[in-house]
């Protein structure tokens, strides 16, 4: 469950804090986001410091908005083998990036981020989604790391697309025919599961028709394999559905309406 940092300074925090414990001292946010962003300077310090020994590191990115904020967000990973020759991976950045989220916007904040490691010297290979934005914003980063001299091999394994994504492109084309069907599975799977009623409800019609008793799947629809979960549950649950929507007017009427 996530918190405000106000939450710190609230009455009824404060009280719990001191039944739990009796060296409690009342802290301010602004105490809390001070020690928040010490943390992080000193993770940061400590990651610059352990990239001196690396030789090359694969970066992958990658971009969206988040659902309640609509902020855009980029993560940055890096990927490099150590001297004992084993895989590691370390989040390196994560921040927020303002819109217009464009090729120009996003090669300066992913250039700041390795600027900012130590690490423009090192960078091997950068694994972008297949998106339009990520090819202008990769063609300035090439350009950039050309004039320092830093690419390897001449910067042709430089730029690489992400094969999950472009996997995904292609199995949700082949999804289009069904996209009537799976829209309207996927919003009868959201109707029974916004209300703890609706689940219980149907979880014993379930039962009374002597289907195995499991949860139902919510599928994210850019994951194709999410989607093929969520149907392959769904379809055990054919027939509590069928009765689900007899005893359920709403159901009829929320899916009409999408």
């Amino acid at each position: 469950m996530r918190y405000h940092l106000r939450h710190a300074e609230s009455f009824m925090f404060e009280k719990v804090m001191r039944i739990a414990t009796s060296y409690w001292h009342k802290i301010t946010r602004h105490v809390v986001k001070k020690d928040c962003i010490s943390t992080y300077e000193i993770e940061k310090s400590k990651l610059r410091e352990l990239f001196k020994s690396v030789r090359k590191i694969i970066i992958t990115t990658d971009m969206w908005t988040s659902s309640h904020q609509k902020l855009g967000y980029m993560v940055v990973t890096g990927h490099w083998i150590d001297s004992d020759w084993n895989l590691n991976m370390r989040v390196l950045n994560f921040c927020n990036v303002p819109p217009p989220h464009t090729g120009f916007i996003i090669s300066e904040a992913l250039f700041k981020c390795l600027n900012e490691l130590g690490i423009i010297d090192k960078i091997g290979t950068l694994t972008v989604d297949n998106v339009a934005a990520n090819d202008v914003a990769l063609r300035y980063l090439k350009q950039t790391f050309s004039f320092r001299r830093v690419l390897s091999i001449e910067g042709k394994m430089f730029h690489a697309r992400c094969c999950a994504h472009i996997l995904n492109l292609c199995v949700q084309d082949g999804l289009e025919p069904t996209k009537e069907i799976v829209d309207k599975v996927r919003d009868g799977v959201k109707y029974i599961a916004a209300s703890e009623s609706r689940r219980i409800k149907f979880a014993e019609i379930s039962m009374s028709l002597g289907l195995k008793c499991k949860k139902l799947i919510l599928d994210v629809s850019t994951r194709w394999n999410s989607t093929y979960n969520m149907m392959s549950c769904a379809i055990e649950f054919r027939d509590a559905f069928l009765v689900y929507s007899t005893s359920d007017q709403g159901f009829k009427e929320y899916l009409k309406s999408r």
